[in-house]
């Protein structure tokens, strides 16, 4: 029996590493993810489909444990193209308090408690870095918990600690930017990568015993189309498939 799954993930490697521990449990027959186009398939056992909630919220542990940013939701078919959610407003709110640190140590001559100065600065880097330090708590108990968010947490908590509030606040801001950006990036190469496949031709046209004729491109055989295929409609290809299996071919996108 197959469930198929939306995922929200943002690194090949790391859908790989979840994908293998997921495999890993003795609940699952299989469980394939799909990277690029955001899709996981489990299966199970016909037998174990009465169970099936109980391995479900294993998966789930299982792979907040490998990966704590996976998401996964039900596949209702729909065919959901990313947008960008535009810039994050945390980001933007940490900016904010960056350029009124940097002006109350370098421009303006304002007498303000240092301790109300931490408090404040404390409650825009919370603001800034919400979602680091969610992440930072939940994976204390978990096998990887020194990881980014850890460690960034502790270093600006600690920076705030010692009276380097603006320092604070610029590390958390540069981190959060690098991140937007990196999102970015992959969000468009996995699109760009899914506009190439769709380049696919599903059919050509061979030549076989002196005659056209149309067949799936995977049931190309050895001497079909010794002077010409023509792949669907999106290119031509002239050329001709040798005895080792390979293609000695030129193809022009756009036509027949």
């Amino acid at each position: 029996m197959k469930f198929r799954y939306r995922i929200d993930i943002d690194c090949a490697n790391c859908a790989s590493e979840v994908e293998e521990a997921l495999n890993g449990l003795d609940s699952v027959e299989r469980v394939s993810i799909d990277f690029m186009n955001r899709k996981m398939i489990v299966e199970i056992p016909d037998s174990s489909a009465g169970s099936y909630p109980e391995i479900e919220r294993e998966i789930v542990r299982v792979s907040h444990e490998t990966e704590p940013d996976f998401r996964m939701w039900p596949d209702d078919d729909t065919d959901d193209e990313e947008e960008d959610e535009g810039f994050p407003i945390g980001i933007i709110v940490g900016m904010a308090f960056l350029v009124f640190g940097l002006l109350l140590e370098y421009v303006l001559d304002w007498e303000i408690d240092e301790y109300l100065l931490r408090a404040v600065f404390l409650v825009g880097l919370l603001i800034t870095g919400y979602g680091i330090f969610i992440k930072a708590l939940k994976n204390i108990g978990g096998r990887n918990f020194l990881d980014e968010n850890f460690l960034l947490a502790i270093a600006t908590l600690s920076a705030i600690a010692i009276g380097y509030w603006t320092e604070s606040i610029a590390i958390m801001v540069f981190f959060r930017i690098g991140e937007y950006f990196e999102e970015r990036a992959v969000r468009r190469s996995r699109l760009s990568v899914k506009a190439l496949v769709s380049l696919k031709a599903p059919y050509c046209t061979v030549v076989r015993d002196g005659r056209e004729m149309m067949v799936r491109t995977e049931s190309v055989e050895e001497g079909d189309g010794a002077d010409r295929w023509r792949i669907g409609l999106r290119g031509e290809l002239h050329g001709h498939k040798d005895h080792d299996r390979r293609t000695r071919a030129e193809t022009r996108f756009g036509g027949r």
